[in-house]
C-alpha cells in the first residue's frame, strides 16, 4: 500500500518567496549551464522546451543562503555564464512538504542580465 504523506502549503506565492528570498532583488548566477524543461506527453519527453532552469544566488546579510533553482518560462537563455547578475520578472515559491522533508521551490516568467560595472 502507497503511503501518500506529501502535501503543497498554499501553491506559488510571492510571501512565500519573500521568507527566503527577495524577490527584486539581484542574483548570480552560479551555474554551468541552463537545464531545460522539456514537454512531456504521453510517457515521453518531446523536442519542445517549456522552460529552463537556473541555479541562482543572493547576497544576504548573513551569507549563509545557499543556491537555489528557478524555472523560467523563457525558452533561450544560453546567453547566461557564471558569475553574470541577474533579475527576475515575476518570481514566485512553493512550499511542498513530504514527511519530515521540506522542499522550496521556485519559478519566473522571465530573467534580465544585468550589466557588469
Amino acid at each position: 500500500m502507497l503511503n501518500n504523506q506529501s502535501r503543497k502549503k498554499g501553491g506559488y506565492s510571492l510571501e512565500c518567496t519573500q521568507k527566503y528570498v527577495n524577490p527584486t532583488g539581484i542574483f548570480t548566477y552560479c551555474g554551468v549551464m541552463p537545464e531545460p524543461v522539456r514537454e512531456y506527453v504521453d510517457g515521453k519527453y518531446t523536442d519542445r522546451i517549456l522552460a529552463n532552469k537556473v541555479y541562482v544566488m543572493q547576497d544576504t546579510p548573513d551569507s549563509k543562503q545557499n543556491p537555489i533553482c528557478v524555472k523560467v518560462l523563457q525558452p533561450n537563455l544560453q546567453e547566461l555564464q557564471f558569475g553574470q547578475k541577474l533579475t527576475f520578472d515575476n518570481l514566485l515559491a512553493c512550499e511542498f512538504f513530504s514527511g519530515n522533508r521540506k522542499d522550496v521551490y521556485f519559478k519566473a516568467d522571465n530573467l534580465h542580465l544585468k550589466e557588469a560595472k
